[in-house]
């Protein structure tokens, strides 16, 4: 865990100093993500994964000192709601070049797509779904979980982390479902049904967009996962979802919930659909580069 010393100054202007609490001497505080200046809200004391070096200056190792620009993005400008898009953006206004960040490896032997999809069309223009077996629980690193806070967002597990990274990154919300028997998955509208998404909250989809697995509703399209098939710690599989869902029909979804989340927020605007399997491929690449 992060730690700060006697005379170390806290994110928020506190200095450290020795103490008593209740009666016992304390010569340093364990510190959650809120000390280190990374969010206003935290659930505890930030634990780290088990192979972080121990002794080492914690402001340099999680890379707390950066530059952070807010950049307001208008609604017909959902192609810069990621850094790719951003670079885009700024290449084109000083003439520059983008360097090319599409994945030279080929995906190994674990990917492969034998599943049943129905879409339809008038919901999302393309779907893909692509299964990745041989996975283990392993902790997200320090610099993706460092990086996630700097963007607004909490880290979750390791396959949620890759995910919402990736999204940042490129652009092209994603979304993992426990990939255990799953054989079929269909895009339709919603029926007099309800369902608890992802924040522990019950909601009727009556006419929404939804994600169907096995015939069971695995997600509001676009705007967020249902609690019957989400990821654990212990998945090994998982079932990749990369698609364009239709804008005004993801914007009327999260009027009727009132919800809006980091995805819909992107599918409301507009994602670009050449970024599509450059996403796929940066997820295969960061869960093999961890679970070799």
């Amino acid at each position: 865990v992060p730690v700060s010393l006697p005379g170390a100054t806290l994110a928020n202007g506190l200095t450290i100093k020795k103490s008593k609490l209740r009666g016992v001497d304390s010569n340093g505080m364990m510190c959650s993500a809120v000390e280190c200046g990374l969010t206003d809200s935290s659930p505890g004391v930030w634990v780290l994964p088990p192979d972080s070096p121990v002794g080492d200056d914690f402001i340099e190792f999680a890379q707390l000192k950066d530059t952070l620009f807010d950049v307001a993005i208008l609604p017909n400008r959902g192609d810069c709601l990621s850094m790719h898009g951003l670079a885009r953006e700024c290449c084109a206004l000083y003439g520059q070049t983008l360097p090319d960040q599409s994945n030279q490896n080929q995906p190994d032997s674990r990917v492969s797509t034998p599943i049943e999809l129905t879409v339809d069309e008038s919901l999302c223009s393309y779907y893909q779904a692509t299964k990745i077996s041989g996975l283990s629980h392993v902790e997200t690193p320090v610099w993706m979980q460092t990086r996630l806070y700097k963007s607004g967002m909490r880290p979750i597990s390791w396959l949620v982390d890759v995910t919402n990274y990736v999204m940042l990154a490129v652009g092209q919300p994603l979304h993992a479902f426990d990939g255990n028997n799953v054989s079929t998955i269909s895009v339709e509208r919603g029926g007099s049904e309800s369902v608890s998404l992802l924040n522990d909250t019950e909601y009727s989809i009556n006419q929404c967009p939804i994600i169907r697995v096995n015939n069971n509703v695995g997600a509001v399209a676009g705007v967020m996962g249902t609690a019957g098939t989400e990821v654990t710690q212990g998945t090994t599989e998982i079932v990749l979802e990369s698609a364009i869902f239709n804008a005004v029909e993801t914007r009327r979804a999260t009027k009727q919930l009132g919800l809006r989340s980091e995805s819909s927020n992107r599918f409301e605007k507009g994602v670009d659909i050449t970024q599509l399997n450059q996403a796929v491929e940066y997820v295969i690449e960061l869960l093999s580069s961890n679970n070799n």
